[in-house]
């Protein structure tokens, strides 16, 4: 349920970094913030830049604080109970099977099947 937040405040700060700034650009261009008449073309361009950058910054400061609101994690990671159940029982089928060290004989291989040995950490299979 946390993920979809994240997902959402993060596709929302997307977003808004995209549009204030070019809202801002296309204000300023199009005269639809009262006053702008007076100011020299070079001026407009000026504001309009400036005042797009603090608002993509805003957007970051925010974006910023909701990271940081997050809740942290426990310190210690917790396995799945359902994994761990089932390493247990594979561990413990495992030593059922497995030849004693005892039963290898001299040269350290252990069968298993006809048509492989192990020797070492090797798997080898005849030609």
């Amino acid at each position: 349920m946390a993920v979809s937040r994240v997902m959402v405040v993060f596709t929302i700060a997307s977003m808004l970094m995209w549009i204030l700034p070019i809202g801002v650009l296309q204000a300023f261009n199009w005269n639809l913030i009262p006053g702008l008449e007076a100011l020299s073309p070079r001026s407009r361009t000026l504001w309009s830049g400036a005042l797009a950058v603090l608002c993509v910054n805003v957007v970051i400061v925010g974006y910023i604080c909701f990271a940081l609101q997050e809740s942290t994690p426990a310190s210690e990671p917790q396995p799945d109970p359902l994994f761990l159940r089932r390493a247990k029982e594979s561990v413990a089928a495992a030593r059922i099977t497995a030849p004693s060290t005892s039963e290898q004989g001299q040269s350290g291989e252990i069968e298993v099947d006809k048509n492989r040995t192990i020797q070492g950490n090797n798997c080898t299979s005849p030609r």
